[in-house]
């Protein structure tokens, strides 16, 4: 069955994605290399496990931290970034065809 939009970069699992038994493929993540520099994006299917946000946040920073002895700390973008970032994504990221064409 293939599905769109949310869960489209779901369908294929490739070596080293996260695959369940139960709900296939919930998590992954890519890298696009160029002249300007390296940018690492990776997802999980919060919804797709059924998972409250919150909690599985929570959850996974607390293994990331204990497990690998990362620290985490707060970070705030400037505003001037948040706003270009709310424009893009209203303008381009959460349409359709930005969506459908991965």
């Amino acid at each position: 069955k293939r599905v769109s939009g949310y869960y489209k970069c779901f369908e294929n699992p490739v070596p080293c994605d996260i695959v369940s038994p139960v709900f296939g493929k919930i998590a992954g993540a890519a890298q696009k290399h160029s002249k300007k520099g390296i940018l690492t994006q990776g997802s999980v299917a919060i919804r797709k496990i059924n998972a409250e946000r919150d909690k599985f946040e929570d959850a996974l920073l607390k293994i990331l931290a204990e497990e690998n002895h990362f620290e985490f700390s707060s970070f705030s973008p400037p505003e001037e970034i948040m706003q270009t970032a709310a424009k893009l994504a209203a303008t381009k990221y959460s349409s359709e065809k930005w969506n459908e064409m991965r």
